[in-house]
């Protein structure tokens, strides 16, 4: 709403302006509360959902925490990495291979034996066709034209195209092939891009190959022939605990192991179990609930000052930055003091760390405190302490037992690990705080603070309508007061001069 212009005091000489809007800072002090009200809201909105952040992350943290993949981490060893080094997956028990490696995969490839010519030109589109002896083309019959095929597909060769051209081609087709063009030496190079027997099929109908670019597919290269220039790959060929097979690559992976042959030779592959990680990755997950734990209960007791409203355009058009800033840290402070639902995920979780999980078999690991995970007292309140020698020594003695303490899943809360009670509680808790204050990345919000949000904005809007027309009153009050003045200020010059004459 944009105010007219008005001039006020001209009959009266009054502030009229100053009068107006003092007595309009009044009106809106109603307003003012108003809108402290929704900034308070809109603040502890964001603070709800930066608890759902962390909830979100520790839940995903949790989750991992109920698959028994987690814990089953292992450490694998050669005793020759030079021959073959090793690792193994979530999924590959303890193992130990004896591997002989007999051969390495290798690629295919095929190049020139000589030079295509002197001073060849690879730029230029019509030196292929002239070195094959292709007839050119006239308007009535069109050019001759030459092929061949490298893995099933065909390439064509005629005045149209220099071999910069044709390499490209190759290299764009996708068949698992490279070429180059080396200029220092004028020769061309195919090579299969994987290793393996078979990898490079080249087929030379038309004998532009061998004509042109030299490549001899015939002069094939083996024991006999070790310069040969035609090559078609190679698999490798091992003796894993005296049963020989063969791969097309040096890597490859057998039950849930990943091999990488290095060299021909012999060497002992074996895993044990990555006790280090399985203990890093438990001393991960309880740090991340201690953080989550001890932010919680800052904000549950933090301190709210409650004389510090939050600050109207008006009041920080009168202060500095810097006092703008501390007032609202005290202003933001206390915004989940005391909060019910915060408190109540809280315990929820510090009973879920303590409770013991029923239905493990008799005398097995069944609470956190006996892998040397607790509190120390009262004043922890839910702080866990890890008794790190304790921890290890239990998952190298009872490994099992350790997975399950996490990892058990049942219909009965009761009976559920430690990680799997804890993901489903979090997972509600994530809910509970959307219904209260929506998702950080919400796009659309049906939250009960953002419905309390959109009431305050109306009630402003309403108010400012309504301040609108109050100003507009006291502004039609005071014009009809200086408009009396004038009328009389008139009257009484015109008895003045009516006097003056008798």
């Amino acid at each position: 709403m944009i105010n007219p212009i008005r001039f006020g005091g001209i009959a009266s000489g009054m502030d009229t302006e100053t009068m107006v809007k003092q007595m309009m800072q009044a009106e809106r002090i109603p307003m003012d509360r108003i809108f402290q009200q929704k900034q308070w809201a809109e603040w502890q909105r964001d603070a709800y959902r930066d608890v759902n952040k962390q909830l979100l992350e520790f839940r995903n943290l949790a989750s991992d925490m109920r698959l028994q993949g987690t814990f089953l981490a292992n450490k694998v060893s050669s005793t020759n990495d030079s021959i073959a080094t090793a690792k193994g997956s979530g999924a590959a028990a303890n193992f130990a291979y004896d591997l002989k490696v007999l051969e390495l995969a290798e690629n295919g490839y095929a190049n020139s034996k000589e030079s295509i010519g002197n001073e060849f030109d690879a730029k230029d589109k019509s030196a292929l066709a002239s070195l094959a002896g292709l007839t050119p083309g006239t308007e009535e019959v069109p050019g001759q034209t030459t092929s061949f095929k490298i893995n099933g597909k065909e390439f064509t060769v005629g005045h149209d195209k220099s071999l910069n051209d044709l390499v490209k081609e190759i290299n764009g087709a996708k068949i698992g092939v490279s070429a180059f063009y080396d200029a220092a030496t004028q020769k061309v190079s195919f090579a299969s891009t994987v290793t393996g027997e078979g990898k490079l099929e080249i087929d030379d109908t038309d004998g532009f190959l061998a004509d042109v670019l030299k490549i001899d597919t015939a002069d094939i290269k083996s024991d006999a022939n070790p310069n040969g220039s035609f090559y078609a790959g190679k698999d490798a060929k091992f003796v894993l605990n005296g049963l020989e097979t063969t791969r097309s690559s040096n890597t490859f992976t057998i039950s849930g192991v990943e091999f990488s042959l290095k060299a021909e030779g012999s060497t002992r592959v074996s895993s044990t179990a990555d006790t280090d990680k399985v203990f890093d990755t438990i001393k991960n997950f309880v740090d991340k609930y201690n953080e989550l734990l001890t932010k919680s209960n800052e904000q549950l007791v933090e301190k709210r000052y409650r004389n510090y409203k939050p600050l109207t355009a008006e009041q920080k058009a009168d202060m500095s930055d810097k006092e703008i800033e501390l007032w609202d840290e005290k202003a933001k402070s206390g915004l989940l003091r005391g909060d019910s639902m915060l408190s109540g995920i809280m315990s929820d979780m510090r009973s879920l760390m303590s409770n013991d999980v029923k239905g493990l078999d008799e005398g097995a690991i069944s609470a956190l405190f006996e892998i040397g995970i607790q509190s120390n007292s009262y004043e922890d309140r839910g702080f866990l302490h890890i008794d790190e020698k304790k921890l290890r020594k239990a998952i190298e003695e009872k490994p099992q037992e350790v997975i399950d303490l996490f990892t058990k899943q049942s219909k009965n809360k009761n009976e559920q690990g430690i990680g799997t009670r804890l993901y489903t509680a979090v997972n509600d808790s994530l809910g509970s705080l959307v219904e209260k204050a929506g998702r950080p990345d919400s796009t659309v919000d049906q939250s009960f603070i953002s419905k309390e949000i959109k009431r305050y904005d109306e009630q402003l809007a309403a108010f400012e309508r309504r301040l609108f027309e109050v100003e507009n009153r006291y502004w039609a009050q005071f014009t009809a007061m200086e408009n009396a003045l004038s009328s009389m200020n008139s009257q009484g010059n015109s008895l003045t001069s009516m006097l003056s004459q008798l």
